[in-house]
C-alpha cells in the first residue's frame, strides 16, 4: 500500500555486521552510525568486553573442521533434533574468553550480554547444561534456537550451524525449504550490535549444502567477506580438550 513505509535507517549493529543484514535485506539498509562509539550501549560493552582479544573483530568464522566434530541425532515424540558437543563447548569456551575478569556486574533486568544461538533445540539445551559449570556466565550468557530469541538483541552473539558428519540429509542443505531458512538465518544473525561469531564446518557445509541457500550462497559470502580461524588456536586448552 501507498502508506506503507520501509524504515531502512539501522541503529541496532556495527555496519559489519549490517553487511551480512543487507545481504538478506538486498542493500536496502543504511547505517545511521560510522564509528563505534555512537551506538547506544557500546561504552557498557567495552567495559565487559576483554580489549586486544587475539583475534577480535565485529564478525569471526570459527571454523570446526578441524576438530572432527560430529552431530547427533537426537528423536523425541517422533521429531528429530541435532547436537554437537564439540561445537558447543567451542561456543561455551568463546564466551567465557570474552568477558573480562574485573567486568562490572550486570545490571538487574539488563539483556543478556552473550546470546548462543543454534538452529536446534536440543543442542541449545545442550549448551545450557553446559553452562550449568559455569557459575560466573550464567547470569550472562543464555543459550536458546533462532526462534526463541526472536525480538531479542545482545552485543555478542554467537551463532553455532550445528551441523556435521555423519549427517548429510538436515534442513538447512535442502533447496525445498530455502525460504523458512534464510528467515530462520535472518534471525540468527541480525541479533548482534558489536561482535558475531558464526561456528561450523564450513567446508563441510558448503560441500553438502552446495544446491541450498546456505552453501550455495550465504558461506561463500562469508568466507569471501569475513576472517575465517581454526577452532583450536581459539581453544586450544578450552573445554572440549579438557
Amino acid at each position: 500500500p501507498t502508506y506503507f513505509v520501509s524504515l531502512l535507517e539501522q541503529r541496532r549493529m556495527l555496519p559489519e555486521i549490517a553487511k551480512v543484514a543487507n545481504f538478506f535485506y538486498d542493500v536496502q539498509l543504511v547505517n545511521a552510525f560510522t564509528e563505534p562509539e555512537q551506538y547506544m550501549d557500546y561504552k557498557s560493552f567495552a567495559d565487559w568486553y576483554v580489549k586486544g582479544w587475539k583475534y577480535d573483530n565485529p564478525i569471526v568464522l570459527v571454523d570446526t573442521g578441524p576438530l572432527n566434530a560430529w552431530a547427533t541425532s537426537v528423536v523425541k515424540n517422533g521429531n528429530s533434533s541435532r547436537l554437537n558437543f564439540l561445537s558447543a563447548t567451542v561456543a561455551v569456551d568463546i564466551a567465557e574468553q570474552l568477558l573480562s575478569p574485573d567486568r562490572p556486574a550486570r545490571m538487574e533486568g539488563a539483556p543478556r550480554r552473550v546470546l548462543i544461538v543454534a538452529p536446534y533445540r536440543a543442542h541449545a539445551k545442550l549448551v545450557t547444561v553446559l553452562l550449568r559449570d559455569f557459575t560466573n556466565l550464567q547470569n550472562e550468557v543464555v543459550a536458546g534456537t533462532a526462534h526463541s530469541f526472536q525480538g531479542s538483541e545482545a552485543a555478542v552473539v554467537i551463532f553455532d550451524m550445528v551441523v556435521d558428519e555423519p549427517h548429510f540429509r538436515v534442513n538447512l542443505f535442502m533447496p525445498s525449504l530455502d525460504e523458512d531458512l534464510q528467515g530462520l538465518l535472518t534471525v540468527a544473525l541480525t541479533r548482534a550490535k558489536f561482535r558475531l561469531f558464526i561456528l561450523g564446518d564450513f567446508d563441510y557445509c558448503q560441500k553438502n549444502g552446495r544446491k541450498a541457500f546456505l552453501g550455495k550462497t550465504l558461506i561463500p559470502f562469508l568466507l569471501k567477506q569475513f576472517p575465517r580461524v581454526d577452532a583450536r588456536d581459539i581453544v586450544p586448552e578450552g573445554l572440549a580438550a579438557r
